[in-house]
């Protein structure tokens, strides 16, 4: 059987979401000396759940990635009782470190270079569609793909509940 096309998630299959996120917070906490007074464990161990939250709840919060980033941020400060009021500009920093980030996960580069011209390639992911094609133009990638459909830009997210 010849397969006509082959649709790629992006996040934790091509592209190692993971490090980027890890990697590009880290740069973000550096660049306002925030590591000097805060340990990396104490940081993420409260970011992370609140962060979540927001991003589980966007949709139906109407927020932007940058609002949901600038309130996980004052909302992390606020817990950790820090004095730091910087949010929108670290929320800034930190997507802007993150959507030019290129950690892909091993050898996808070379699985698209192998499917390329043989079969059709697609994107179908969750993710916002300014990081998706920053980093996939950053890590040398974009070009594999024949379509892509990102759920901020068409407005659906993978599951669909309507369709289980």
């Amino acid at each position: 059987m010849r397969y006509k096309a082959i649709i790629f998630d992006l996040d934790n299959t091509l592209l190692d979401y993971s490090q980027s996120e890890r990697t590009c917070m880290q740069q973000a906490l550096e660049h306002y000396r925030l590591h000097e007074e805060l340990t990396w464990e104490e940081f993420w161990s409260t970011f992370g759940p609140i962060n979540f939250n927001y991003w589980m709840n966007r949709i139906q919060n109407n927020h932007d990635i940058r609002q949901v980033l600038e309130h996980s941020f004052t909302d992390t400060f606020l817990r950790l009782k820090r004095e730091f009021r910087q949010f929108r500009e670290i929320s800034e920093t930190y997507w802007g470190l993150f959507c030019s980030s290129n950690h892909m996960e091993p050898n996808a580069d070379l699985i698209l270079e192998h499917l390329h011209g043989d079969v059709a390639l697609g994107v179908i992911s969750n993710g916002i569609g300014e990081a998706q094609r920053k980093r996939l133009t950053t890590g040398g990638l974009f070009h594999y793909f024949d379509s892509f459909i990102i759920s901020d830009e068409v407005k659906c997210w993978k599951p669909d509940p309507g369709d289980l």
